[in-house]
């Protein structure tokens, strides 16, 4: 085979191979194409780093694991463990939800309190809705209750088994209940009197279930039971002696001396006083209707979340019903937080740089109760605000952000001041990502297709028949964008675009002009060299 056949088909495969390449890149999905152009924007901006050892600030997460975590018990808690890859990305704040708060909480940070039996489902997710990025992971949870295997009844007046309970005196009865975990630790007591349980036995009495009290004397012993409300099968028993007392003092009043605002999350003591001192009857019962507020038979009270400003407590004497003290006190929050944001700072400004996202870090005191902030911007032309405590830097300029967190009595804040900064060149060059990928795809594969068409008709047809090669390789250029921009039409997730058009004639005539360029300074060189010979060859003749 000599040269010329070989050169005719390399260049007609390789004319083959571009148009392939041409038409497979156009029947890529929208995800692959974007893809794409994140490789080739990740290789100039990887290029320019190494070359400059310039750290880019921002790197966009491309996926998230989450730990499921589909058993738990009633009463138990959790922190839910995920992962943001790639590692080293800027953007880390996920959102938890729960698809019903009644049976399972989770929190900012993603710890899960598990409230009562049933079955619900944990979302996470990570959106970046200025690039588009929502990464979501979830999974059902289902909370079963803790079944109780055994109790026992407890009291400091229980010896050997036996409770000695003296005339007008109160015992706050109390049960342990294993395993530690039970869910429900209710339980109910009963006087066993002639093979039957009862509240009220004509001596005993049980008032409010757990107070036991001699309502008449009697030498007569009885036995108190204590049965499991979640299993009556788990039960435990004592026996119950009763004293007469002839030194009884009766009580006159009563008073609670807390006084002062109580808050979140801490035990107060309700430091009730009796008169007179030496009373025997120092037995009261408490009473509120504040939602989440625990008040112990030892007169502790703890505000376990804050649902209104004001709670009213009441001290009952268990001996007289009559006499009772009552205090309203103010309920507050501690409020209290730091807030960062991961960038250059010069003096007490942060340096943002422009068309970047940035996420907010707030760092709760360990005190805080109240952890709900809101964030605002003073100027949303130039920093604009996300739920999901991320800010988006739309152009150059100057602001300042408000993070605030109060309640109706009161309110904490603080203020980030910031400037905003170019990009570096980088970052920059990831708004041109397109404009390259479609040099590639549309004009510079087009310009080697037309090349190597070129030269095959070129080299197959004779120099007489150049403008056939000509009007050849112009339709076959315009058939192949067209057939490009039709298969993109039906492709999910791509367009079609007339101008993508104009972008594969342009670097198709390209590739044309340089082979026809080419051949015709060919031509022009073979006439000139014949032109030199002819011109020897008849001044030899003339010499001749």
């Amino acid at each position: 085979m000599d040269k010329k056949k070989i050169f005719q088909r390399t260049n007609f495969l390789l004319f083959l191979l571009t148009s392939i390449i041409i038409l497979s890149e156009a029947a890529l999905p929208g995800s692959s194409s974007s893809s794409q152009s994140n490789f080739v924007s990740n290789i100039i901006s990887s290029v320019y780093n190494a070359t400059k050892n310039i750290y880019s600030r921002n790197v966009y997460p491309t996926s998230l694991e989450v730990k499921e975590v589909n058993k738990s018990f009633t009463s138990s808690s959790f922190l839910l463990e995920y992962k943001v890859l790639p590692e080293n990305s800027t953007f880390k704040n996920v959102t938890f939800e729960s698809s019903d708060s009644s049976i399972a909480t989770i929190d900012e940070k993603g710890f899960v309190n598990c409230l009562k039996q049933g079955q619900v489902t944990l979302k996470s997710s990570l959106s970046i809705p200025e690039k588009n990025i929502l990464l979501e992971k979830e999974f059902l949870l289902e909370v079963e209750d803790v079944l109780p295997t055994s109790l026992s009844i407890s009291s400091s007046s229980i010896i050997n088994n036996t409770l000695t309970i003296k005339e007008g005196e109160y015992i706050y009865l109390d049960a342990t209940i294993l395993p530690e975990n039970t869910t429900n630790k209710t339980v109910s007591y009963y006087i066993k009197d002639d093979s039957t349980f009862v509240y009220d036995n004509g001596s005993l009495e049980l008032i409010d279930n757990n107070i036991l009290h001699i309502k008449n004397y009697s030498s007569e012993p009885y036995q108190l039971y204590a049965f499991s409300n979640a299993n009556k099968e788990v039960f435990n028993y004592i026996k119950v002696e009763q004293k007469t007392d002839d030194s009884l003092i009766d009580i006159d009043s009563l008073k609670i001396n807390l006084n002062e605002d109580i808050y979140v999350g801490q035990t107060y003591d309700l430091n009730v006083s009796y008169y007179p001192s030496n009373t025997s009857f120092k037995f009261v019962k408490y009473e509120t209707d504040y939602p989440s507020c625990k008040i112990s038979n030892e007169g502790k009270v703890t505000i376990l979340k804050k649902s209104a400003p004001l709670i009213t407590i009441k001290a009952i004497s268990l001996y007289d019903d009559s006499l009772e003290s009552i205090v309203t006190l103010k309920v507050k929050n501690h409020l209290g937080f730091n807030a960062s944001i991961k960038a250059k700072q010069q003096d007490d400004t942060f340096l943002l740089e422009n068309k970047c996202s940035y996420n907010i870090d707030l760092d709760y005191f360990s005190s805080t109760t109240l952890k709900d902030v809101r964030i605002t911007s003073s100027n949303p032309s130039i920093i604009k605000v996300y739920d999901n405590n991320t800010i988006s830097v739309l152009q150059k300029g100057s602001c300042y952000i408000d993070i605030i967190s109060s309640d109706e009595d009161e309110s904490f804040s603080l203020r980030l001041y910031i400037s905003v900064i170019n990009k570096d060149f980088a970052k920059e060059i990831k708004s041109f990502t397109l404009i390259i990928r479609k040099a590639f795809g549309h004009f510079l594969l087009f310009t080697l297709n037309a090349l190597f068409l070129s030269l095959f008709l070129i080299s197959t047809l004779n120099e007489k028949e150049t403008h056939i090669s000509l009007i050849l390789s112009e339709c076959s250029g315009l058939y192949l964008a067209c057939l490009s921009e039709i298969i993109q039409y039906f492709t999910p997730e791509r367009t079609c675009a007339l101008s993508d058009i104009g972008i594969d004639m342009l670097g198709f005539n390209l590739g044309i002009i340089i082979v026809f360029t080419i051949f015709l300074i060919k031509i022009l060189s073979k006439k000139h060299k014949n032109n030199i010979k002819n011109q020897q060859n008849k001044k030899s003749r003339i010499e001749d």
